[in-house]
């Protein structure tokens, strides 16, 4: 009976380990946009708004919100790559597509984990620029680290699913953002390691009871008391 607990529960640790690896694989693998050329966007975040970014740069009109998508464009390819601002949209569910007002910077300090954008309106047709074998907005990217693009959609289209075209690559955003399906995740993780905690407790609970049930008593003397070693 005890070596069927012990196998069901290394049968329990190695599939959550395996639930665990395969969503974060396919967690990062969706937020991919590679194409045949040689250059990947992977985006970091998607969200409605922005984060503590200077927006005075980028007019926001009445009718209009912002939508924030961070992002990491790297060239893996032999040869200098340009992204045109036709090349990066979102096409919404009536097909309607939003081409970027503007993109945001941030050089992170090593004392500061949160990303401040400063956003600068496209004054042209050229999004990016990234040399050959180079990054932009990526962990080892010199000399901002963080990227994003800034959509300025219809008010009442803001909480709808949204597809993130990158040349011949898309992404489809949902109806929230890539924030939720991250803190899901995070949650998954989380239940994995206390579901893992509790059948570890629960086992060593059963495993101290059994010895202590198989383990002889002193049976007592007739007056209740104890033989005293001589």
């Amino acid at each position: 009976m005890l070596r069927q607990g012990n196998l069901l529960f290394k049968i329990y640790l190695v599939g959550s380990c395996l639930a665990l690896v395969f969503s974060i694989w396919l967690t990062s693998r969706s937020a991919t946009l590679q194409d045949p050329r040689g250059l990947a966007m992977m985006v970091k975040d998607a969200y409605p708004g922005v984060k503590d970014a200077n927006v005075e740069n980028v007019p926001l009109p009445a009718d209009r919100v912002y939508v924030t998508v961070e992002a990491c464009v790297e060239n893996r390819s032999a040869a200098e790559q340009s992204v045109g601002r036709q090349e990066v949209f979102l096409e919404t569910g009536d097909h309607a597509e939003i081409f970027p007002v503007a993109v945001g910077y941030d050089q992170v300090e090593a004392n500061r984990i949160e990303h401040k954008f400063t956003f600068f309106l496209i004054q042209r047709n050229e999004l990016l620029r990234v040399p050959a074998q180079q990054s932009q907005g990526c962990r080892d990217s010199s000399p901002f680290k963080s990227l994003a693009l800034l959509f300025l959609l219809p008010k009442e289209m803001a909480g709808q699913p949204y597809l993130l075209h990158f040349r011949e690559t898309q992404l489809n955003l949902g109806a929230g953002s890539l924030s939720a399906l991250a803190d899901y995740f995070r949650w998954l993780a989380l239940l994995v390691l206390v579901s893992l905690g509790l059948v570890f407790v629960s086992r060593t609970l059963r495993e101290k009871k059994r010895r202590a049930a198989q383990s002889p008593i002193p049976a007592p003397d007739r007056d209740g008391s104890r033989d005293e070693e001589s």
